[in-house]
């Protein structure tokens, strides 16, 4: 019996089918990719904003920007907002005065758990430096939920950060909780400067003829030893 004959252009189907069958399904699958934008500098005592455009555009479970003071070995994570088809953006607590530069990484994560990352990019603390917020951005600001990586963090201040606007920490576990560091100090620096008011009338008045001593100390309460 003669062998089957297909028509030329049906055998070139047969063919890519065959390749097609066979070929990985890494070849089909989106290359995970992260555009990053990072700021160009950061404020003292300010918030900064971190921005980024992934590929794929969906199917991402996680996208957190990493952050430490320069020298630090403690790393710290803020976790990024989904603005519209692949864009992201997250807000940076704010440096203290100290802080010369800070080192960050964007990390997203997809649902398998596999990671996709920027390189570590430092960025340096100035005094000159201005950003521009969005409202949701400026708002997020004021509303920090600050993520950890160890348990030696726990109930510790954000190293080489101060706390105004940060109020819950997500610790080491992933639990959410209200951060109780930043609450006390808060405590400590209004009770300090209710002190400051009251004292002020008696300063004025004469104390009843004694001498009174105002020290004028803004700066937040004291910081637990460093690890």
């Amino acid at each position: 019996m003669a062998a089957r004959q297909f028509p030329r252009g049906a055998a070139v189907l047969m063919s890519l089918v065959v390749v097609a069958m066979t070929a990985p399904a890494s070849l089909y699958a989106q290359i995970a990719a992260i555009n990053p934008g990072f700021p160009t500098c950061m404020p003292e005592e300010g918030n900064s904003v971190v921005t980024a455009t992934l590929v794929p555009e969906h199917g991402w479970a996680t996208v957190r920007t990493y952050f430490r003071e320069l020298g630090s070995n403690d790393w710290y994570w803020v976790e990024a907002r989904n603005e519209s088809r692949g864009a992201y953006w997250g807000v940076l607590p704010r440096p203290e005065d100290e802080t010369t530069a800070v080192e960050m990484q964007i990390v997203a994560k997809d649902a398998d758990g596999k990671e996709t990352k920027t390189p570590i990019q430092k960025v340096s603390v100035t005094s000159s430096c201005k950003p521009v917020f969005t409202p949701p951005q400026a708002h997020l600001a004021q509303n920090l939920v600050v993520g950890e990586t160890i348990i030696g963090q726990r109930d510790k201040e954000i190293l080489g950060f101060i706390c105004p606007g940060v109020i819950s920490r997500v610790d080491y576990t992933g639990e959410l909780k209200p951060d109780e560091y930043c609450r006390k100090a808060g405590i400590l620096l209004a009770a300090s400067a209710q002190n400051k008011a009251a004292l002020i009338p008696l300063l004025v008045l004469g104390g009843g003829g004694g001498v009174i001593a105002i020290v004028d100390d803004d700066d937040p309460p004291a910081s637990p030893s460093r690890p």
